[in-house]
């Protein structure tokens, strides 16, 4: 297991508990790298090493690398995987054309899922000599291959796009950008797992987001409340495409993550990026207690076994008719000097079945406007958005982050937005 990142730790227990012996490497100390905690044995070799990990699986006979949602590790353990000859549930090729924006784009064209439109993709020099006339404002500019927000930005005219041009290329591995049209709707995600090369959707979502700073800045994600209150009108208008381009990459297993944004008033569904692996939120936590089956652990059969007895028919976006809920709480930035609260507040709702809590005492969270600013996230199974916006309601009242200028640090979705779309 390559470091610990969500899922990491679940990875370990599962594999451990069906017989594995587990070996988690990263160059962080115990207290810094949860899964290490419960694994067999630790290795403390970054997960940047390639060769000095390679070496080492080749010398213990490991039958299986694999890492969270991280997707740097995840790159890493594919990576490894190929030079030892073992099973990954993805190859390069297919990572690119669904992490890869552009690639995405065309991919999504082929089958016949709606993008928003592109003003511009390429380097730093195909930029120089590109003319923005033809560009509509708004427009929204990203790295192609970037995650976790970094280098995204909103533009409303030409003068902020250089500046935002700039962020992107440099947040891009491959130093490439693109430009798009600022799609002006209600943000969704979807969640789809492959098995046996056939898709099935798992989980359809609305998105809520709000900025932790003032000024036309990028949005973090706040709350993923399931299922969607668009989900039937998702079932006729999109899910048709993108079974088809799930299934058009060639996996045996996946689990495939779409981001877009619907447009009620021309009730189109536009997808704008993905992932080929969970989203952050790993909707999987919830989902397992209402399926009885986890599509991560799907994965990890297939890395060591080669098979896995995953069954299809048991998705059920509609979740049984529950209402779940992924509810975050933020911080613009700061130094942590009291956490008041939490302890209580879990104590309180027993509806909250998981839950991260990624900053302690002491720490200092970057001033920014990316996923880092995320402080704490539960995991909610309830009855239905009314009962949602009770524990909502009550969590903001109960938990505090006091920083060292004596300031409240969180910043919390307002519990009335659950019941609009965004």
């Amino acid at each position: 297991m390559l470091g610990t990142s969500i899922l990491a730790v679940d990875a370990v227990k599962y594999a451990r508990e069906n017989g594995a012996y587990t070996i988690v490497t990263d160059n962080l100390p115990v207290e810094r790298s949860e899964a290490k905690r419960f694994a067999d044995e630790i290795l403390n070799v970054s997960t940047a090493e390639t060769e000095t990990l390679i070496a080492f699986c080749r010398e213990r006979r490991v039958d299986g690398v694999f890492a969270g949602v991280s997707e740097f590790n995840l790159l890493q353990a594919q990576k490894i995987s190929e030079a030892l000859g073992l099973r990954f549930y993805f190859n390069r090729e297919q990572w690119d054309r669904i992490e890869k924006k552009d690639q995405f784009k065309a991919l999504c064209e082929a089958n016949g899922v709606n993008v928003p439109k592109a003003f511009f993709v390429g380097t730093r020099a195909d930029f120089d000599s590109f003319d923005p006339a033809g560009i509509t404002f708004p427009v929204i500019v990203k790295p192609v291959d970037g995650c976790s927000s970094i280098g995204i930005s909103i533009c409303a005219d030409r003068k902020e796009l250089e500046r935002a041009v700039k962020a992107a290329f440099e947040a891009s591995g491959s130093g490439r950008a693109l430009i798009e049209e600022y799609i002006d709707g209600h943000e969704f995600a979807v969640h789809y797992t492959i098995c046996n090369g056939k898709a099935a959707l798992a989980s359809v979502d609305n998105r809520y987001s709000l900025a932790m700073h003032e000024g036309n800045v990028t949005t973090i994600p706040m709350g993923r409340v399931f299922p969607s209150y668009f989900k039937k009108l998702f079932l006729e208008k999109a899910n048709q495409g993108l079974l088809s381009l799930c299934e058009s990459i060639g996996l045996k297993v996946g689990i495939i993550f779409v981001q877009g944004m619907f447009d009620e008033k021309k009730q189109v569904f536009y997808a704008f990026e993905a992932g080929l692996r969970s989203a952050g939120e790993a909707p999987c936590r919830f989902l397992e207690k209402l399926t009885g089956q986890n599509q991560f652990y799907m994965l990890i059969d297939y890395i060591l076994l080669g098979k896995t007895d995953y069954d299809l028919s048991r998705e059920d976006p509609m979740l049984e008719g529950h209402c779940c809920a992924l509810i975050a709480f933020g911080t613009p930035g700061g130094t942590v000097a009291r956490i008041d609260g939490f302890e209580e507040a879990l104590a309180r709702h027993p509806e909250i079945v998981r839950y991260e809590r990624r900053y302690s005492v002491g720490d200092t969270i970057p001033v920014g406007d990316t996923l880092k600013q995320i402080f704490l996230r539960f995991v909610i199974i309830c009855r239905d958005r009314d009962d949602l916006a009770r524990i909502i309601r009550d969590l903001n009242e109960e938990l505090h982050a006091i920083d060292t200028e004596g300031q409240e640090m969180l910043r919390s979705l307002d519990p009335e937005r659950i019941y609009r779309l965004s």
